[in-house]
């Protein structure tokens, strides 16, 4: 179900827009290491969908070549970040180095937002948890 922004604080709604959309700056698709698989939609890939034995081969294998799902179900990552992507994989050797680069030049100051637009003041504080908030099975592949 999608949410309206009626009511909400501009603090809100970009939380809401960064539920699964990335703000400049923080894809991980933009480092060259994640990809989209097929659908973009979880139902493809759960049980019944037409992407469901596809999903069970990459759960179980995936981690054997280096990749992982980095957004699996909130509950799993603190309740923070994305929402779950079951079509997202991440080439984790590599992504797991640049989010830690990404991490640095964050707590350095290097890395900051100034996007004009109602929210954007909020960026700051949120891009690192949705840059962190990955499956810890991500961070542990290196």
């Amino acid at each position: 179900m999608r949410e309206t922004v009626k009511g909400k604080t501009s603090r809100e709604i970009v939380a809401l827009i960064l539920e699964f959309s990335s703000a400049p700056g923080t894809s991980r698709h933009h480092w060259g290491t994640d990809i989209d698989l097929n659908a973009l939609e979880n139902s493809y890939f759960q049980k019944g969908g037409k992407g469901e034995k596809f999903y069970n081969w990459m759960f179980k294998n995936a981690k054997r070549f280096g990749f992982c799902q980095p957004y699996t179900p909130k509950t799993s990552r603190g309740n923070k970040g994305y929402n779950e992507e079951k079509w997202h994989w991440s080439y984790a050797p590599i992504a797991n180095k640049l989010q830690d680069d990404w991490v640095r030049l964050f707590k350095e100051g290097k890395i900051q937002f100034k996007e004009k637009f109602s929210g954007g003041e909020f960026l700051q504080d949120l891009a690192f948890e949705y840059v962190t908030s990955v499956n810890s099975e991500c961070r542990s592949i290196r």
